[in-house]
């Protein structure tokens, strides 16, 4: 303000080297507190002004709430993510942040303080409240993990692989398993697992086959294509393929040679 009173007086403006290197329009600008000059008939005056401050919040959540200085400002939801909340008035102000699970049953909260003092008239905010988690693995790749009978948002991509899953409590109260899609139909959901014990990793590996004939029937096809894989290679005719599936687009012999594709319909 002492900069934007010396400019209002024609004076040249003293201070710090970066405050001396800003146009006059960056100062007269800035600040959350600025001088208006109030002329009058036998003097001047100030008055000093407040420039609003503005929030703007992210916010991970499907299910949420957010309050500053103990007002509901914005119920979040999957979509929408971002707001801006204001204006406000510059200094410190209090954010009650709230996310609701419902595939876990749990209601996570947080407070925090953001300060709203500073050049820039937004302050930005992140929030993600994810609580306690568990390691989920799987042998299989794109298993889908389910808790309390729910769809949860996460996948187990890999082979191998695994997930954190939150929230969740270590009470016993909850359950987790898996389900996979494979290309001959959706699996069996894995054996169901309470969570009791935040060290361990939770297996959701599904079976590969929904029953036992899904799984004779894949092996009927896979023995029958070993077998004319066998003829293909003996007598070099690629026509042999043609016992696992009649119905196909493409050349046999250029497929094999790895120059075209075979399209089943």
């Amino acid at each position: 303000m002492n900069a934007q009173k010396s400019l209002y007086e024609g004076q040249d403006v003293y201070g710090s080297q970066t405050l001396r290197q800003r146009s006059n329009q960056d100062i007269m600008s800035s600040g959350e507190f600025y001088l208006k000059k109030d002329e009058g008939i036998f003097s001047d005056s100030y008055i000093i002004g407040v420039r609003p401050q503005y929030l703007e919040i992210t916010f991970k959540s499907n299910q949420g709430l957010i309050k500053v200085d103990g007002k509901e400002v914005w119920k979040v939801n999957k979509n929408q993510n971002k707001k801006k909340i204001g204006p406000l008035f510059p200094g410190n102000h209090k954010v009650y942040v709230e996310s609701y699970f419902s595939y876990a049953n749990m209601t996570l909260k947080e407070e925090h303080q953001e300060n709203l003092l500073g050049l820039s008239q937004t302050t930005e905010a992140r929030y993600e409240l994810t609580g306690s988690g568990i390691k989920a693995t799987s042998k299989h790749a794109g298993v889908q993990v389910y808790m309390n009978n729910q769809k949860t948002p996460f996948i187990i991509y890999v082979g191998n692989g695994d997930t954190t899953v939150y929230p969740v409590k270590y009470d016993g109260s909850q359950t987790i398993y898996g389900v996979a899609k494979y290309p001959w139909g959706e699996s069996k959901k894995s054996k169901s697992i309470r969570i009791d014990d935040a060290s361990k990793e939770y297996d959701v590996t599904p079976p590969l086959f929904p029953s036992a004939k899904a799984k004779e029937s894949f092996m009927d096809v896979l023995k029958a294509f070993g077998e004319d894989r066998a003829k293909v290679l003996t007598t070099k005719n690629p026509g042999h393929y043609r016992n696992i599936h009649p119905k196909h687009r493409g050349n046999m012999e250029r497929r094999e040679r790895g120059l075209c594709p075979i399209i089943f319909s």
